[in-house]
């Protein structure tokens, strides 16, 4: 079966998808869309596509067989109910919308049509955390602890929380995703921001870190900090812990550790990221291609799980470090 795939949006994150897509056996971006239009020019150009500047006359001219949405979380929404509408499988960067009610609508909407989506939290799909989720499986979890500490992305829009969310919802995700994917369900949140740091940073008006205190739904306790302030300087890392009896796994994009009373086991796995990437656009391909979405590791409503943590965060932050409930949220927003 040949398959024709669409792109709305065609920045950087869509420029890390397109190689894995464009490389697959059968497969062409037939179109690209992008309201930057020498952008989705250039990027026609380079994959052989057709350039458009309106993702809706796209998706009706073109008819590609699947779509990826690349766009900043507050233009989600509206693009991924009009693909359901047409049948169109997705694949949607995350996270997956800054509203949470929107965000429902669409994964309601999916489910009844039964439409193959998936959400891009790429790092489920790097080897480490396959190693690290086997030997967590069964295992009683007592403590999570995970960070997101790095520089400040050169994008505008990046740092406006109306846009982005902030770096707790946008970038933090990933971090949160993973510690739901190795403990379960987050029943509460209780978080807390600081600001002052980036004062010089012209429109800037997100959180200079935070961090979040989790209650999971197994019992297990957690928390997650962020930090955007390191652009010139300090340590970055990205990285999870994960405690129980007796043991100790500390995943990073890079290595693999898993502590026990045997010993160490330690593994590099610098560079996985980029064949993880390539391993998600693959299964996505092949579930469009089977009907079969089994495979894929977040659908849509499992990446809103994820969001929700995010949304949760940000609601306890405005309210001065309040309980909230991941849970609650989306069952007030109709889910």
């Amino acid at each position: 079966m040949s398959l024709s795939v669409g792109f709305i949006g065609t920045g950087g994150i869509a420029g890390a998808h397109m190689p894995s897509v464009a490389e697959r056996e059968d497969t062409k971006i037939v179109a690209v869309c992008d309201l930057d239009e020498a952008r989705a020019r250039e990027a026609a150009h380079k994959w052989g596509a057709t350039p458009y500047s309106d993702y809706k006359k796209m998706i009706a001219s073109e008819k590609p067989d699947a779509a990826y949405v690349c766009v900043p979380p507050a233009a989600h929404g509206t693009i991924e109910l009009d693909l359901i509408k047409r049948g169109i499988p997705f694949l949607v960067e995350k996270p997956v919308n800054l509203d949470i009610q929107a965000a429902v609508r669409v994964a309601r909407a999916a489910r009844q049509k039964n439409l193959v989506t998936a959400v891009g939290y790429q790092v489920r799909y790097a080897p480490q955390m396959e190693r690290a989720s086997d030997f967590l499986s069964g295992r009683q979890i007592t403590m999570v602890e995970g960070w997101f500490v790095g520089g400040l992305p050169d994008l505008p829009w990046w740092r406006r929380k109306a846009i982005s969310g902030g770096q707790a919802f946008e970038q933090t995700t990933h971090i949160f995703d993973l510690a739901r994917l190795f403990a379960g369900e987050v029943a509460t949140v209780c978080a807390f921001g600081a600001t002052g740091a980036m004062t010089d940073t012209e429109d800037y008006d997100i959180e200079d870190a935070s961090v979040a205190l989790l209650q999971f739904e197994s019992g297990a306790i957690g928390h997650v900090c962020s930090t955007c302030v390191l652009n010139k300087g300090g340590q970055r890392h990205a990285d999870l812990k994960v405690h129980g009896r007796d043991y100790t796994v500390e995943a990073t994009y890079e290595s693999l550790k898993i502590h026990t009373p045997d010993g160490v086991i330690e593994d590099d796995y610098n560079g996985a990221l980029g064949p993880a990437m390539k391993n998600l656009d693959l299964t996505f391909l092949a579930a469009v291609e089977s009907g079969d979405g089994s495979a894929i590791r977040s659908d849509y409503e499992d990446g809103l799980k994820s969001a929700a943590i995010s949304f949760a965060v940000n609601a306890s932050m405005e309210a001065g470090g309040k309980p909230i409930s991941p849970a609650k949220l989306l069952k007030a927003a109709g889910m």
